[in-house]
């Protein structure tokens, strides 16, 4: 009972590993090969142009996106800037009107107490006038009140005056940071005319942008990997995912009890015969349909084809053997022995 939830244990693991390789690199060869056999004016594409494109494009629209988003948080602390200069402009209008006021009553002060004056003091003069007053006249508290209010206005005059620098500079570099933007802007539709003009071309960079955003860019790695190793990856999963087949029809079988290295093993030898069928098959020993010997490894054969091709040989891996042995006999049998001479 034990070893056969080993078993189980191990068959999920099996699904999940083949299933999740089966599927990011038949999906990855199918975008090569459509990549492969697309043509527009007589310009060929490839997989390393298309992931050049697409970092380019990415490239650019990320400077567009940073671009835009130092505008508006540029933007915002000019809000916030315009809004501290309105502040301090009204803070310093109210403190003037103090000091007017202040200056108005201690003049009415002066004037009951030295009549009417033709020239109009300053505020300084006016304090100093104040304090040839008694002690109690009423003057002393307006020219206290004008004091503070005139120690205050020179504070809020400053606060204006750095508040109105704090908002120009923010404002030059809103203005550069928009600059920026066009720049990046003008630099995408000049620099990315051959995807713009082209919808299947945007189609292919969409699906490799999908396989960077899908699992971390696992299925990313596929895309991108060369089309031998690929096709030979794909090859030695699809013939995992024969043998799984193979070995789920064993494990509910009530006839069959086999232990757990052979469950452990099976998958292996199902891959290996998968890909010893492809050579030969791509060799020429095997005839089948749709192979055509060619030296690229990744070329005529179609990956659906392919795919088939793996997947019996993992499934049906003991009859995938004796066809190997039989490829091979015939073979030697046809090179003949020749006898060495005396």
């Amino acid at each position: 009972m034990f070893e056969r939830i080993i078993i189980g244990i191990w068959l999920f693991a099996l699904y999940v590993t083949t299933t999740a390789v089966v599927i990011f690199s038949l999906s990855a060869n199918l975008v090569q090969h459509k990549i492969k056999n697309f043509s527009e004016d007589g310009n060929t594409y490839s997989v390393g142009r298309i992931t050049s494109l697409l970092n380019k494009w990415e490239d650019i629209n990320k400077s567009i996106d940073e671009n835009n988003k130092t505008v508006n948080e540029i933007q915002a602390r000019l809000i916030i800037a315009e809004n501290e200069a309105i502040e301090a402009k009204s803070m310093y209008e109210q403190t003037d009107a103090t000091v007017y006021n202040a200056a108005r009553r201690i003049r009415t002060e002066i004037m009951a107490e030295r009549g009417p004056s033709v020239d109009e003091p300053s505020n300084e003069d006016m304090i100093a006038l104040v304090k040839t007053f008694p002690l109690d006249h009423p003057a002393h508290g307006h020219s206290r009140a004008l004091m503070e209010a005139l120690e205050e206005i020179s504070i809020r005059e400053i606060f204006h005056t750095s508040a109105l620098q704090k908002q120009e500079l923010i404002s030059k570099q809103l203005e550069q940071a928009k600059e920026r933007l066009n720049g990046s802007i003008n630099i995408k539709n000049t620099s990315t005319k051959e995807i713009e003009a082209n919808e299947k071309l945007k189609e292919f960079l969409s699906e490799f942008v999908y396989f960077k955003k899908l699992l971390f860019g696992w299925p990313h790695l596929f895309a991108i990997m060369p089309a031998s190793l690929l096709t030979l990856i794909m090859a030695l999963s699809m013939g995992a995912l024969g043998s799984v087949i193979y070995l789920t029809k064993s494990y509910f079988s009530t006839e069959e009890k086999n232990p757990f290295s052979w469950y452990f093993f099976r998958p292996f030898l199902g891959m290996i015969t998968a890909l010893a069928i492809f050579v030969l098959a791509k060799a020429g020993v095997l005839v089948v349909a749709g192979s055509s010997g060619q030296n690229n490894i990744s070329s005529e054969l179609s990956p659906f084809f392919i795919s088939f091709l793996a997947i019996i040989s993992g499934l049906l891996s003991e009859q995938a053997t004796d066809r190997i042995k039989q490829a091979g006999i015939s073979v030697f049998r046809a090179g003949g022995t020749k006898t060495p001479p005396d």
